[in-house]
């Protein structure tokens, strides 16, 4: 298990280790504010149906019986969004997930007397089933949650998972329940963990592996769920590994700790001999840093590849929410990515900045982070959303829905901040740091372009953008090995 020690003294060697590359594949490009739209109400949630460029909204709670809006939208070709259909739903709604194939969307509510699982299921039409089916259980995992979210997940057995923050235990029961008589009195099977509560979980349905984030602790779990549909998978659920991010003596677990916001999904192979394996992004508002965790099935071992600083602030005038239970700032980070982590969008609900990461194809098997764009929105965000293939996002502003895409032609600036990147890539491959491969020329770039020029006594003129790509690739390219040692620094 990494230290949060570790993760500070290593970030800067990692920086100089890992170098992406996308010499075999497309660079991942740059999404851009292109549309926007109002809604009736305030936007609480988003989501992408999966391979498709609609989604749904989920809209302010109304009313004394917390009734849900639901909308589904489509993004045209010119970008704009349509709305296709409108569902308003007796029920508050604290989290929402899409089945794989996207034919099915499940909507989590919580209460004090039991927690309501609804199934809406979308026609010939592409449009949602005007009722929804509803499966109550008895032992509620929450108790009105508001700003503390619960989380849902589906294995690979078709069954699925619920958490809460206020629960130390994972609910779950087959999805064939909703097709039964038993919607009242399901069969439920409880997990009982050693965590305070359970924030969010993911489930590597391949391997039958939960991915959590606990409430009040700075640890991301991986453990493996027992039975499923994997030969030889232990009978009994077991914990793998865990990974501290921060925060606290030696990531020990605490009341008082903001907490963290988790999102997983499958990166690519490698090569041919390796599987795809699930990757990890944790950002941590109290630590201010985003990380990339991937988990190794031959060693059972989360492994961190890169940290990221973020900078971030409260923006002026936004509307701050305090934790209840512990009355520091309630979690504010939003995080989604598309399905290759090609895309990996940061919002922060006290903040307007907007930043996009990518997960580099990386030399050695290891990975990285790439910085894409930060771009300011005109206000806070409340939710935000990004499509499967990562070529569409959606952010939430309110009653305001944006748009955003990387179709387009590159402008003049963005193909200067590409040189920039490739430039910055093949320093770090050299071992000089940059602090950030983002397309910007800041200290640590300059800096480390003049050792560059400095050792290799290749005077080169630096605005010259091509001239020096050139220059640093010639040398790294006539080198057998990595690192420093390819400048030959005496």
């Amino acid at each position: 298990m990494q230290t949060p020690v570790a993760i500070a003294i290593g970030l800067i060697s990692l920086i100089w280790m890992l170098g992406a590359s996308w010499a075999d594949e497309t660079r991942p490009l740059a999404l851009k504010l292109v549309q926007s739209s109002l809604t009736p109400e305030a936007v609480q949630l988003v989501a992408f149906r999966p391979g498709t460029n609609s989604f749904v909204a989920i809209m302010k709670n109304v009313g004394d019986f917390k009734e849900t809006q639901l909308g589904l939208y489509d993004i045209n070709a010119d970008f704009s969004i349509a709305e296709k259909q409108k569902l308003s739903l007796p029920l508050g709604v604290a989290s929402l997930l899409f089945s794989e194939s996207g034919d099915k969307l499940y909507l989590l509510s919580e209460g004090d007397i039991e927690t309501v699982v609804a199934r809406l299921a979308f026609g010939p039409q592409n449009t949602m089933e005007g009722s929804a089916k509803t499966v109550h259980l008895k032992n509620p995992v929450g108790r009105n949650a508001g700003v503390r979210k619960a989380a849902m997940a589906v294995d690979c057995s078709a069954r699925l998972y619920v958490t809460s923050p206020f629960s130390p235990s994972i609910l779950s029961f087959p999805l064939s329940t909703f097709d039964s008589q038993n919607l009242n009195d399901p069969a439920v099977n409880s997990i009982s963990t050693d965590l305070a509560g359970i924030r969010s979980i993911f489930i590597a349905s391949d391997r039958h592996i939960a991915f959590v984030s606990a409430e009040g602790s700075a640890d991301v779990e991986a453990f493996a769920l027992p039975g499923g549909c994997v030969a030889d998978h232990p009978a009994q659920q077991r914990v793998l590994d865990k990974y501290s991010v921060g925060g606290g003596s030696d990531g020990v677990k605490s009341a008082a700790r903001i907490p963290l916001a988790l999102d997983v999904n499958y990166v690519g192979k490698i090569d041919s001999r390796s599987p795809s394996l699930p990757s990890l992004i944790v950002a941590d508002y109290q630590r201010d840093i985003v990380v990339l965790l991937t988990y190794e099935s031959s060693f059972e071992t989360l492994r961190a590849n890169l940290a990221f600083e973020l900078k971030s602030s409260v923006e002026k005038g936004a509307l701050v929410e305090l934790d209840p239970k512990t009355g520091l700032l309630a979690q504010p980070y939003l995080l989604d990515s598309s399905t290759d982590h090609k895309a990996v969008v940061l919002g922060n609900a006290y903040s307007r900045t907007l930043t996009q990461f990518a997960r580099g194809k990386t030399r050695g098997g290891k990975g990285v982070l790439e910085k894409i764009f930060s771009i300011i929105l005109p206000e806070t965000p409340t939710a935000l959303a990004v499509s499967t293939d990562g070529a569409l996002a959606v952010v939430a502003m309110g009653k305001k829905l944006a748009v955003l895409s990387n179709a387009g032609v590159p402008d003049a600036e963005d193909a200067q901040k590409q040189k920039i990147r490739d430039i910055q890539l093949e320093l770090v491959d050299l071992g000089l740091a940059v602090d950030v491969v983002d397309g910007i020329a800041g200290e640590k770039t300059l800096h480390s372009i003049d050792v560059f020029q400095s050792v290799t006594g290749m005077k080169v003129d630096a605005s010259n953008l091509d001239e020096l790509l050139g220059a640093v690739r010639s040398v790294k390219n006539g080198c057998n090995t990595r690192g420093l040692s390819c400048l030959k620094v005496k």
